[in-house]
Order: structure tokens, then sequence, then C-alpha cells
């Protein structure tokens, strides 16, 4: 009697330890969509005298963030969680110093707020194999309290969530793999620290007698190639300065802003 009562049982922990990746599946599966923020970043640059400084632009810092959170789209349904609480500062930011100028893309993504779901994700599928050793119970008159201790021991909730991936894991997981893509992909580098990852779009030198930068350096990576075909070293981008405002010619929409 005992061996038919927990086979039913053995058979759900057998099922649910074939599931025990499906959550970092989900996790993994929908990161990707954030590395498509540096390929957002394909506009064209075109510069009155010194720009020495740093500038951003928040207009297109702006949609670039808009346009990320709509690539992920629902793709949190499985962590139930809203993208544009993943989808943290995001940015273009322009560097002159010694005539020498640096265009960089970044984004961050929200760890904190990543993580909480995934434990609440956790929790969830914990609370379905309980409600299933309670089904299971029912059918043999016993408690669940009995069943679950005869099943998995004393502490048998620590046990049950042996088999689920564990919030460190999964950071490290999310870090390395970060780390990689954004390498491979952007040449770029990801802070896990601070969850900021970043790319340097292309490198210029300056000239403020002919307001003027000529492109010396453009990055290869694949989140650019949209944009490779159309800037290349070599390519003379024409500007205008006004104050704290720095505008290329062809591009005036997207006002660069003196950083403070």
């Amino acid at each position: 009697m005992e061996n038919q009562q927990l086979d039913p049982l053995a058979t759900m922990v057998e099922t649910n330890k074939k599931k025990r990746k499906r959550v970092l599946k989900i996790v993994f599966g929908i990161i990707g969509s954030l590395f498509l923020v540096a390929a957002v970043a394909g506009f064209i640059f075109y510069r009155n005298g010194n720009i020495t400084g740093d500038w951003e632009n928040p207009k297109l810092a702006a949609e670039i963030r808009k346009s990320a959170i709509q690539e992920i789209g629902s793709g949190f349904e499985g962590l139930k969680l809203d993208p544009e609480e993943v989808v943290g500062d995001t940015g273009v930011t322009f560097e002159v110093k010694d005539n020498k100028a640096v265009a960089t893309t970044y984004s961050t993504i929200n760890k904190d707020a990543f993580l909480t779901a995934f434990d609440k994700a956790v929790q969830e599928e914990y609370t379905k194999v309980i409600t299933q050793v309670e089904q299971e119970a029912q059918k043999y008159g016993i408690s669940k309290e009995d069943l679950l201790k005869e099943a998995f021991g004393e502490n048998y909730e620590a046990k049950i969530k042996e088999g689920f991936p564990k919030r460190e894991e999964v950071e490290k997981q999310l870090d390395d793999m970060m780390t990689k893509e954004i390498a491979d992909s952007s040449q770029g580098q990801y802070d896990s620290a601070t969850g900021k990852f970043s790319a340097v779009y292309f490198e210029g030198e300056v000239n403020p007698l002919t307001h003027t930068i000529k492109v010396t350096k453009v990055n290869t990576g694949s989140a650019f190639a949209s944009s490779a075909s159309d800037f290349q070293v070599g390519d003379i981008l024409l500007y205008t300065h006004s104050g704290d405002t720095l505008t290329f010619i062809g591009d005036e929409e997207y006002p660069f802003k003196a950083m403070k």
C-alpha cells in the first residue's frame, strides 16, 4: 500500500525534475533581445568650434529605450515582469578630448527586478508541487504534511526547492552570458555590479576650424551591422555648436546636450 501511495508522487517528482530548468529557459530566452539596444543606435552623426567635453542625447536615448522595451515585448510573460522594470538607464554619449571624439551607446539591465521576478517564479513552481502532493494525499486519505515528510523528509520545502535553479546560479549565468554576448556582438563591456553594458559606436578626429569630424574607427560588431554600410572610416561629419547644444548636420532632430 505504501508503494502504491508513493508511486504517483514519485512520478510527479520526476516530471518536475525534468522541468527543473524551465524557469532558466524562460530567463535566457528573452535576454538576447536586450542586445538589440546597440543596433537601434545605428543613427548617422554629422559638428561650431571647440566642443571639448561630454555630451548626451536625451531624445535619442528615450527612443532607444522605448525600442528596446518593444523588442522585448511579451518575452517576460513567464516571469510576470514588466519589461520597463528591467530596461534601465539607456542612452548615447559623445566624448571629446584633445580633438578626439568617441561615441558610445549603453543600456542597463535592472538585475534586482529581474531576480525578484525569478524568485517569485520559483515560488510559484513550488506551490504547484505542493498542490499536486495535496491532491495525491487526498486520494489515499492521508494528510499533505505526512506525505511530504514521508517523501522528502522533515525539511521538505528545502528538499523540493533543491530541484529548482538557485538565484545565485541564475545571476552568475546571466552575468556570464551578458559579458560574452556583449563582447561578441558589439565589442563592448558589461559591468556585472551595475548591470550596465556599453559599446563604442565610432571614434573620430575633430577639426574645430572646419567644424568637421573625420571618422577614424567604426564598430564592426554584428550589433551594428545594420548601419555599417552607411557609416565608414574616412567619412566626414559636419556639426554646429551653440552654447550647450551640439547638432550634427543632417540629424538636427537629435541634438546633443552638454552633460552636467
